[in-house]
């Protein structure tokens, strides 16, 4: 489970309040190794449950065209012929049901999370009932000439939106950039998943730290969340902080594990399963957040410790402009584990300058990054889709019932 799922969910969940919601998705399972593509495939099993107020459907492909998409998704990367067939089946296999599914919808919203055939099937989910179409594209990677976000098909799934929702800034100036039209976005953030109380002495006493100094690495322990420089860091670290503890939790993958047990280092600590109460506690407790990712379309993790006070450590990415000022509340460092190693013992060695950092943070994450504003402009983004869609007056206002997709709840 990653962020966009889990922010998927809140979104869902708050928005219930004051309006109808269903959430269509074809994979309910966490997936790590990166075979995402295959994993879905095999779920077949079509699915409807609730999640406190809000229907998730999950939708199975058919056990008739499930091998035929198995055998495809292997060599779906590789080959643009592949692609193309795959993607035909895969639409062909799910358009009836899902357009079944979404008939009394007032609006579609989909949110990507890589796999663009299911932003393509709600795209025309949305056009087969004549709706409006949103769409939070969640952009990883401005920074090549050429990636999956400015690729032919998103720039049909640009075009067919009514709205686009940017997470920063920066994302919604590169869409610009794309020749997408400045009155369709809107920049709206997420704000953090925090549950329950925190309490650091908790978390303290269950990993047997106690009053130990220790870094925090909280997310998907994969390559593209830069796992590794802080791992290469740790040596560099304990040289100057000897008995720092470095604490990764999340899901991590298979080579990703054998990395971190391979140190056989007891001030190195794994935890992959665990609830939000306990990830609520780790943020307290930590002394600071050193997640160098190396690409992110937000970064809500970095909001999340900002809530807690917490100092934190991040790549030099555009994105992480709007949630992190260099030297403010954390500190930006180039892509090395040299650097990132120079900023935790620059925080760990000046704890005073680090809490200060932490408490700069927490005042701009609740004045910015939260939950109610959220809500309040996505749903005045909807209400507006729906009267430009259907040339009503703008002060017309009404209950929405809304399908949100992402394709991995």
């Amino acid at each position: 489970m990653g962020g966009t799922e889990l922010h998927t969910r809140e979104l869902a969940h708050v928005l219930s309040v004051d309006h109808h919601v269903s959430v269509m998705t074809h994979s309910v399972e966490t997936e790590v190794s990166g075979s995402t593509l295959e994993n879905d495939t095999n779920h077949t099993i079509p699915n409807v449950y609730l999640d406190g107020p809000v229907s998730v459907t999950h939708i199975g492909i058919n056990l008739f065209v499930k091998p035929l998409l198995q055998t495809l998704s292997y060599q779906h990367r590789r080959f643009k012929l592949i692609r193309l067939i795959y993607s035909s089946v895969f639409s062909t296999s799910l358009l009836r049901r899902s357009t079944e599914l979404t008939e009394n919808a007032e609006v579609i919203h989909f949110i990507y999370n890589g796999l663009t055939d299911s932003a393509m099937l709600a795209a025309a989910m949305a056009k087969r009932h004549n709706i409006p179409f949103v769409f939070t594209p969640n952009i990883l990677d401005t920074l090549t000439q050429k990636n999956a976000w400015n690729s032919t098909r998103f720039k049909y799934l640009y075009k067919s939106a009514s709205k686009i929702i940017a997470l920063t800034h920066h994302e919604a100036d590169w869409l610009i950039s794309q020749n997408i039209s400045p009155e369709k976005i809107s920049v709206i953030p997420y704000g953090p998943i925090l549950e329950g109380t925190p309490d650091a002495a908790r978390f303290r006493q269950l990993t047997q730290i106690g009053d130990t100094k220790f870094v925090l690495f909280l997310s998907r322990i994969v390559l593209l969340k830069g796992y590794d420089l802080l791992l290469e860091s740790c040596t560099q670290v304990w040289l100057k902080h000897p008995d720092t503890r470095i604490v990764f939790m999340g899901p991590a993958t298979p080579e990703a594990r054998i990395s971190i047990e391979a140190m056989s280092d007891p001030r190195i600590l794994l935890i992959e399963n665990f609830d939000q109460n306990v990830k609520a506690d780790a943020l307290s407790a930590c002394d600071l957040l050193c997640v160098p990712s190396r690409k992110e379309s937000l970064g809500v993790v970095y909001i999340e410790a900002a809530f807690n006070a917490k100092p934190v450590v991040a790549l030099k990415l555009p994105a992480l402009q709007d949630v992190i000022e260099h030297g403010q509340d954390g500190l930006l460092v180039n892509e090395s584990a040299e650097g990132v190693a120079e900023a935790i013992v620059s925080l760990l060695d000046e704890p005073e300058m680090a809490a200060q950092m932490g408490q700069r943070g927490y005042k701009k994450a609740r004045e910015k990054f939260n939950w109610k504003n959220v809500k309040s402009k996505i749903s005045d983004l909807y209400r507006d889709a729906i009267d430009e869609h259907n040339n009503r007056p703008a002060e017309y206002h009404k209950k929405t019932k809304t399908a949100l997709q992402c394709e991995r709840s």
